[in-house]
This record gives C-alpha cells, sequence and structure tokens, in this order.
C-alpha cells in the first residue's frame, strides 16, 4: 500500500488588532488559535484513523438499519418492507454532507462496474468475492484511493434472521409467492437471495476524504 509522507490539515489565519481601545479576550483568542492548529498526520496515523473512522461509520449503518427493520410496522408487506434497506433513509446524505465522505453497499454477487466509486473500490470487491466464494475470511480493508481520499471496506454479514425473510432461503424462509414480489420491485433479488445466516452477503464501502480524517466524527 503506498502512503503520503504527511497531511497537513487546517489553516492559518493572521490576526491583527488596531488600537481602537476595545479590550481583548486573551483566553477567548488563544482557544480560536488552538483550533486553528495545523495538524500533522502521518501515514500509519492515517491508516489507522480511516480504519477507526469507517468501521465506526459501517457498524453505525448496520445497527441503524437493523433498528429501522425491526420497528417498520408492516412486516408482512415484504415489498414495502425492504424500502427501509434503501441508504438514503439511513442518512448517508446528510453524512456526506456533515464529513464530506461517501458510502456505498454492494451486493457480492452482482457485478458492480457501473456501481463502485472507484477501480480501487472495484477491485477491494472483486478480493471479497474471491473470499466469500472458497469460503476465506473476510476482513476490513483500508487503501488508499489517491492524494486525496482514503478508502475502508467492510462485508457486510446477515448477520440477523430478520433479514433472512427477504434474503434467505426460498421456499424456505421466504416463500415463492412473496419472492416473485420482491423480484418484480427489485429487479437484483435474483442475486441477493439463497442467502444463509452469518453469511457476507454485500460490501460497505467509505471514502473519506483525508483532510477530514484528523478528528473523530461524531456519528449518532
Amino acid at each position: 500500500m503506498k502512503y503520503i509522507c504527511g497531511i497537513f490539515v487546517g489553516f492559518c489565519v493572521g490576526l491583527v488588532a488596531c488600537n481602537t481601545g476595545t479590550k481583548l479576550d486573551n483566553k477567548k483568542i488563544a482557544e480560536e488559535m488552538k483550533s486553528r492548529k495545523v495538524m500533522h498526520i502521518t501515514p500509519i496515523q492515517l491508516t489507522e484513523n480511516t480504519f477507526r473512522e469507517g468501521k465506526k461509520t459501517a457498524n453505525w449503518l448496520d445497527k441503524r438499519l437493523l433498528n429501522q427493520l425491526e420497528r417498520f410496522p408492516d412486516k408482512e408487506d415484504l415489498v414495502k418492507w425492504g424500502s427501509v434497506c434503501n441508504l438514503r433513509l439511513l442518512g448517508v446524505d446528510s453524512l456526506k454532507k456533515q464529513y464530506g465522505i461517501t458510502i456505498q453497499r454492494l451486493a457480492l454477487r452482482n457485478s458492480p462496474e457501473r456501481l463502485a466509486v472507484s477501480k480501487t473500490a472495484l477491485q477491494v470487491w472483486d478480493a471479497y468475492r474471491y473470499n466469500a466464494e472458497k469460503k476465506l475470511p473476510m476482513d476490513a480493508n483500508v487503501q488508499q484511493e489517491d492524494a486525496i481520499y482514503m478508502l475502508y471496506s467492510q462485508p457486510v454479514i446477515l448477520a440477523s434472521t430478520t433479514c433472512l425473510q427477504c434474503h434467505g432461503t426460498v421456499g424456505k424462509e421466504l416463500n415463492r409467492k412473496d419472492f416473485e414480489a420482491l423480484k418484480a420491485s427489485y429487479p437484483s433479488m435474483d442475486s441477493l437471495t439463497n442467502y444463509t445466516l452469518n453469511e457476507p452477503i454485500g460490501i460497505w464501502n467509505v471514502l473519506f476524504p483525508k483532510n477530514r480524517l484528523a478528528q473523530p466524527m461524531d456519528i449518532k
């Protein structure tokens, strides 16, 4: 993995005070200057911060999705229930607006050439797909995308029986009628069914601007 020698995050602003007779708040000025202090991040810190913030983001999305699924009132209508899985309903747009990060979820059985956020993301997806097919371990992954971005990837695991109602075995957890209804609304359902509990079904990609990795994100 290639690294950049260092990244400086922040900006410096010169303060000029005119003798207007106004008393300056030295404590406030000191705090302001501290908040504007240039922060140096080593390549190792950059990787560690990407891993920490990426894991926090992906786990938050997993938890938020499961909570929304469990709270949905009409679980008998799988088409409506499945709409809860839409990324926009999970708040990815607000995270992008606040932190500048790009989040995507890719299915392991679908070819994502037109969907992956970058060539690096496509290569990572291919490695995850291979590991899934060979039943090999699938761990979180951090890659330097380019001079501006870092990429965090993590497998999406089918960790709840709730998810089996749409993604389980057709004819077992998912009856044929419901499967046909889901497929009519979601054409990719063919590649999103016949999974078992704790099996990887996709991956999270979180693309971070490097200049936003100096401080932890407050995701709630």
